[in-house]
């Protein structure tokens, strides 16, 4: 997010919400792209590409 665009005089701008995680919505992502749950699998499993899941294990 580069900056809050609402000014208000006497209330500062502020966020609440995170974005989502590194990861959230690859699968979901290269779906609807074409690509097969056994192509994604692949990749993760050769840590081609990393989910949610697999990023949260790292930390």
């Amino acid at each position: 997010m580069s900056g809050i665009v609402t000014k208000l005089s006497e209330t500062r701008g502020e966020v609440n919400l995170a974005g989502p995680n590194s990861g959230a919505h690859i699968e979901e992502i290269l779906s609807d792209l074409g690509y097969t749950e056994e192509q994604i699998e692949s990749w993760v499993e050769k840590g081609i590409i990393k989910t949610a899941a697999t990023v949260e294990k790292t930390l």
